[in-house]
């Protein structure tokens, strides 16, 4: 399948396998105290009841298996998993704790040099895109209090964050206070506290999912890809930063490498399981309408068709944004039961497809539209034919993207293992702070020239 023109970044230098294993290899040395604890935990005084010898053994289990796995080479770890069979509680209790740190360490030793692709220096390049000072630009409402935060009409609304002026406001609350005005789970506090832990200093930001040209150094969670209608160089339509990582990046994100099932043990099947986003006049109101529609929504028209082959699967999970339940509901299917099917389909939603980044850590094959907008995983660069599969934006070449896949099995499998290879850049968490830290900086001197958090009326 031929790949589309892409924006290519220059050639990143690899490192060596020496430099990474210096860098994650646990030392022996550093595990003298717990195997020390670990001798006493195993040698139970000989009045102990059998409860009390039972727990001791249990403890001195996961102590074991907690040194094993940082003292093996890189590529025994993910070996380790693999022998390890039925999730036992231990396994689950390891996987937890070092998840990221073994993905990483398998990443890196399976996936092809330039790995990753893009450095550290031209990742940040990307997020801040092409910059364009608008000096004078309108001054933005300036929030400066906990309750302020909390107030925001939309979680959308372009604003700036006093990070100092909120972070002051919350030690003079106590705790019924805070309370009275709302939950950490509300999401204008959650993506004010997550903006306030890569920065002390006031920004201006627009939080939420919408994907409008605004001031090029307004940080954003979302923008739209490079095109003729938003401009060829495109990324000054706002610098993008890691919002929502609670939601797009979880822990147990890094998990799905161990859940994943051997692409000879995947069956044949594209599979779709999601709710109907995407906004709320794109979708069909009667089955036989005609028209054009928002991209998610052609496909869930073509439920009725496309779900009459046996090797598709396609289901509505929720109906949502006053669209009418004319599909019907999908059966559940878990992350892991999806990862059992070769094809993952992720068309766009109200931006990018969240279970993207899961789709692309498994070794299932993405298959979506060309992106139109692009976050903090990069979408705007992946590029048909290598990472992901490219569909029309009608879904409606689905079919033979299919078949394609079950004729070239061989070629299918390689993109679905350099869709996972891409995830290999956002898995170590020191380099991502620096970069969003870099990102930050930058993005704060920018919003200085052009003046957006200076004169604002709240």
């Amino acid at each position: 399948m031929q790949a589309p023109t892409r924006r290519k970044p220059p050639s990143p230098s690899a490192s060596t396998a020496n430099e990474f294993d210096d860098k994650y290899e646990a030392s022996a040395d550093d595990h003298k105290p717990l195997i020390s604890a670990l001798s006493s935990l195993t040698t139970s005084p000989s009045n102990a009841s059998p409860s009390n010898k039972c727990f001791r053994y249990i403890v001195a289990t996961v102590v074991v298996i907690v040194i094993t796995i940082n003292l093996l080479p890189s590529n025994k770890v993910h070996q380790a998993f693999t022998d390890l069979g039925v999730p036992t509680p231990s396994q689950i209790y390891i996987k937890t704790l070092y998840s990221k740190r073994a993905a990483l360490l398998l990443l890196h030793d399976t996936c092809p040099s330039p790995n990753p692709k893009f450095t550290k220096s031209e990742r940040i390049s990307y997020y801040l895109g092409p910059n364009h000072p608008q000096p004078g630009a309108e001054g933005l409402p300036v929030v400066t209090t906990y309750k302020e935060a909390l107030a925001l009409p939309r979680v959308d609304v372009p604003h700036c964050i006093d990070s100092v002026g909120v972070r002051s406001s919350l030690r003079d609350l106590n705790v019924v206070d805070k309370s009275k005005w709302g939950t950490i789970l509300e999401p204008q506090w959650m993506y004010t506290n997550e903006l306030m832990s890569y920065t002390s200093n006031t920004v201006a930001v627009k939080f939420g999912d919408g994907k409008g040209k605004m001031c090029p150094s307004l940080l954003r969670k979302i923008r739209q890809v490079p095109s003729p209608e938003v401009g060829e160089d495109g990324m000054g339509n706002g610098i993008i930063y890691k919002a929502g990582s609670w939601r797009h990046y979880p822990e147990n994100l890094w998990s799905t490498i161990y859940e994943d099932t051997k692409w000879e043990n995947k069956r044949n099947k594209a599979v779709w399981r999601g709710a109907t986003t995407g906004c709320r006049n794109c979708y069909p109101k009667t089955l036989d309408e005609e028209g054009t529609f928002g991209s998610r929504a052609e496909l869930v028209r073509k439920i009725p068709i496309l779900n009459k082959r046996s090797d598709m699967d396609i289901g509505v999970t929720q109906y949502t944004q006053n669209v009418n339940n004319l599909w019907g509901l999908g059966s559940y299917l878990s992350r892991e039961e999806m990862m059992g099917d070769k094809l993952l389909l992720m068309p766009e939603g109200n931006d990018v497809a969240t279970g993207l980044k899961w789709a692309m850590l498994s070794t299932s094959v993405v298959v979506m539209t060309k992106t139109t907008v692009e976050s903090w995983l990069m979408e705007g660069a992946m590029a048909g034919g290598v990472e992901y599969l490219e569909v029309k934006m009608d879904w409606s070449n689905l079919a033979d993207v299919v078949e394609w896949c079950w004729e070239n099995d061989e070629e299918c499998k390689e993109i679905g293992k350099k869709g996972q290879c891409w995830m290999r850049m956002f898995l170590d968490d020191n380099e991502e702070m620096d970069i969003i830290k870099t990102v930050m900086l930058e993005a704060e001197r920018r919003q200085f020239e052009d003046g957006i958090c200076r004169g604002g009326k709240n």
